[in-house]
């Protein structure tokens, strides 16, 4: 049946719609990014008789920028120099930066999707049709598959294909989500643009009467720089935040306080909480008061101690080892 889906969804839609894999199917592809790639690959590779029209803005596929100088742009240092960067400066790094996360394809997996669209050349077909310097304009289901549109961004006039499925790899727009945060967002400040201005420790900028703390992942890019968005650093963001919120309540002991002796569950309830975990989190505090957090699995010996004596796992290259040694540890089970 005609399907069109968001490439976050591809995994779960296209293979369990599309079973047939010698079918000479049609699909469409919108975007010029790493999913875009991936999923033109994937199309290619699996359904070996169908054909791909890949919709591209610009001329071709691009490589990821992954200089060692470029990369630098994400070191914590870094971030705070852009930050602290007047907004003009800012727009100017953004963009002569953006092929490091943006539009843009890892290098080596161009090389495999190249070779094998090569082969299908050698075999004297042509499968993969790119469709540059084109933006999608429309998407129309109906019984007998896609009608899209693409238009030339440079005069070139209006393409009309159909197709028997369209994947859209076209990005994603980051903002508060309007039901979840609707009671929220009238003591927000924003910027000219709409977007919630962000400190550099990741907490929102709020009116008076919003007294709490709203820390927010992502939602900065255009103040805290390409860091912002990227997944591979969110232990480090998380590490800014906990340390501010560790700063707001004042000392590490106010932020994590003890629990009263005369409250929560016997130890009986914990014994079997723990054993039915296998893991848990430790938290401790370093030098300064500085908090480190770390899951690992965690073994209960029934046969030492009152209650049992609890064992950590410990990996003797985890970075964070050092701060735990011989301090007072939280163990948090859940």
């Amino acid at each position: 049946r005609p399907t069109c889906v968001r490439s976050s969804a591809f995994m779960w839609t296209i293979p369990g719609t599309f079973t047939d894999h010698d079918r000479d199917w049609e699909f469409a592809v919108a975007g010029d990014g790493q999913s875009a790639g991936e999923i033109t690959h994937y199309l290619l590779d699996r359904y070996r008789n169908a054909g791909v029209h890949l919709i591209l803005p610009g001329y071709s596929l691009r490589a990821t920028d992954n200089n060692p100088f470029a990369n630098e742009q994400f070191f914590e240092a870094n971030a705070d120099n852009f930050y602290s960067s007047n907004e003009a400066n800012r727009r100017d790094f953004a963009a002569s930066l953006r092929a490091t996360n943006y539009g843009v394809v890892e290098a080596g997996f161009l090389d495999d999707l190249y070779r094998l669209v090569h082969a299908d050349e050698v075999r004297g077909r042509t499968r993969l049709v790119v469709h540059n310097g084109s933006r999608l304009i429309r998407a129309e289901a109906d019984d007998a598959g896609v009608r899209i549109g693409a238009d030339s961004r440079f005069g070139g006039g209006s393409r009309a294909l159909r197709v028997d499925g369209l994947v859209l790899a076209t990005g994603y727009r980051r903002e508060l989500d309007p039901a979840m945060y609707r009671d929220v967002l009238p003591y927000l400040d924003t910027d000219g643009d709409g977007r919630p201005v962000v400190s550099r420790d990741h907490r929102v900028r709020t009116t008076e009467e919003l007294t709490c703390g709203l820390y927010v992942q992502g939602f900065a890019e255009a103040t805290h720089g390409l860091g912002d968005t990227l997944l591979s650093l969110l232990p480090f963001r998380s590490k800014q935040i906990i340390t501010a919120i560790a700063k707001d309540g004042g000392s590490l002991a106010r932020a994590f306080p003890p629990a009263r002796h005369d409250a929560g569950p016997d130890a009986a309830t914990l014994v079997a909480l723990i054993e039915r975990c296998g893991s848990g989190t430790l938290v401790s505090a370093g030098p300064g008061e500085f908090p480190v957090a770390t899951r690992l699995p965690l073994v209960l010996d029934r046969d030492r101690g009152r209650h049992g004596v609890l064992f950590g796992l410990l990996d003797r290259t985890d970075p964070q080892l050092p701060l735990l040694d011989g301090g007072k540890v939280l163990a948090v089970f859940q």
